[in-house]
């Protein structure tokens, strides 16, 4: 097997498994990738058993093998090779690496022992109706937003395993994205049509990670979802990546959401922003800030007080309500929830009473929801 590539494109592929392998993981060939010509493909392959990753690459190919190599040993000449022409050959286990001044003999694993990654066909399989059921194509820029709005929130969890994952939940003409660390909850809602699948999943955190490095590869359009009883299927043509989805029930979310409130108040993003800020200089341990509701004046007023001093702070609202002092939160908790808004204008915070969450959102055309709970009353 022979095959020649360009250094740019092995290292972009390089880069992007890098992210799933375990350092000093129990099994050793783990640590290694297969790289694999069949059928006049080029496919790289990486799995930790919770995530696998097969990419195709762009060269030139002289017959069919296989060959099982570390990851960080070829990553490692490949980026600090100078030349952009890269000739790759298997002798054996050994994969002979080549560039105009440089020659390395790397010692390969049995390629046999290397874990399968179930592909397309078998996914297909195993599900029901394999021509509609539980597939699904979203653009890649919805799952883009999804990623930003929602990874700050959710927690990597030993004891609470659901919340270290973000939950999907598929309905006729939309998917509900929910994230949750016990304190503050972040839903993104996505809309669809003709959806097939018929299930609600948790996604691990380190899926969405992995997610992330995919689409800044290139600049895919759309992705092809297909889901089975415990695995996730994204299919971007010439990137197929599988993941484990976590087991459990997610928490009843809903419940902790308030369905009315008594103030709701509109405020300019920015200047919220900054004033928080500002205010949060005196804050404690707790980092709490009160906000208090000044209906005469149309104006709320930001509050904090340590031992080294105290803050305060006007700002401007549309108030419609009444009947509620003040509520205290965590003013990081807040800016999170504010940066995480695509609205740059104007958001909104609807409030029931003193020690009920707080619900912020943005313009009519932001589908995040971001709700928090204060920190005393």
């Amino acid at each position: 097997m022979k095959i020649i590539t360009l250094k740019t494109n092995l290292q972009k592929i390089l880069n992007i498994i890098q992210k799933i392998i375990i350092k000093n993981p129990k099994l050793q060939i783990l640590e290694n990738i297969l790289i694999e010509v069949e059928n006049k493909k080029i496919k790289i392959s990486a799995t930790n058993l919770e995530l696998g990753l097969n990419i195709l690459l762009n060269g030139k190919i002289e017959g069919d093998g296989k060959v099982c190599v570390p990851l960080n040993l070829i990553s490692n000449i490949i980026n600090n090779s100078k030349d952009e022409r890269i000739e790759l050959n298997v002798e054996n286990l050994n994969l002979i690496i080549k560039s105009d001044n440089y020659k390395a003999i790397i010692k390969g694993y049995d390629y046999n022992d290397f874990p399968i990654i179930p592909n397309l066909n078998t996914i297909l399989l195993s599900i029901k109706n394999k021509e509609k059921e539980n597939i699904l194509e979203l653009k890649t820029k919805e799952i883009r937003e999804l990623i930003f709005q929602l990874e700050n929130i959710a927690i990597i969890s030993e004891t609470h395993p659901e919340l270290s994952g973000i939950y999907l939940k598929f309905k006729k003409d939309e998917i509900e994205a929910v994230a949750t660390d016990g304190i503050r909850l972040g839903i993104k809602k996505i809309k669809i049509l003709n959806n097939n699948i018929n299930k609600n999943i948790i996604l691990p955190l380190i899926s969405f990670y992995e997610l992330i490095q995919i689409l800044n590869l290139e600049e895919y359009e759309n992705v092809k979802i297909i889901i089975n009883d415990n695995q996730i299927v994204f299919d971007f043509g010439d990137i197929y990546f599988i993941s484990r989805l976590i087991s459990g029930n997610y928490p009843n979310y809903e419940q902790i959401i308030p369905k009315e409130f008594n103030i709701i108040l509109k405020l300019n993003k920015q200047e919220f922003i900054n004033q928080l800020k500002l205010v949060s200089l005196f804050t404690s341990n707790n980092n709490d800030i009160k906000l208090e509701i000044l209906n005469k004046d149309n104006k709320i007023k930001l509050t904090s007080q340590t031992q080294q001093g105290s803050s305060s702070s006007l700002i401007k609202a549309d108030i419609d309500g009444e009947g509620i002092e003040g509520i205290v939160f965590n003013y990081k908790f807040i800016l999170d929830g504010l940066n995480n808004i695509k609205d740059k204008n104007n958001i909104i915070l609807k409030i029931q009473n003193e020690s009920t969450p707080i619900l912020i959102e943005g313009g009519e055309k932001d589908t995040f929801s971001y709700i928090l709970m204060p920190i005393k009353s």
